[in-house]
């Protein structure tokens, strides 16, 4: 189970399901892969942080954060990818 604590939010992964833990404030999102698109990441505001959806979680991150969650993001794109061929 791979799993990364940001200032704000905690992501949980293990290779099937995505929780998303703080995002909105106190929600709790849970989503199994093959129900979902591509994690989502705009790009940096002026303050140098970005947007990231997963789901129905959104949440902003600064880059110092951005640099932690990249290779998460990563992980759960490709699941995404096999669990839906054509959209990773």
């Amino acid at each position: 189970m791979d799993e990364l604590v940001l200032r704000t939010v905690v992501i949980q992964f293990d290779g099937h399901v995505v929780e998303v833990f703080g995002a909105p404030v106190g929600e709790v999102v849970r989503h199994h892969v093959a129900l979902l698109k591509p994690p989502d990441i705009g790009a940096a505001d002026r303050r140098g942080r970005s947007r990231v959806v997963i789901g129905r979680a959104s949440f902003s991150v600064g880059s110092d954060e951005m640099h932690q969650l990249g290779p998460l993001l990563d992980k759960i794109s490709a699941a995404v990818g096999k669990a839906r061929p054509g959209t990773g």
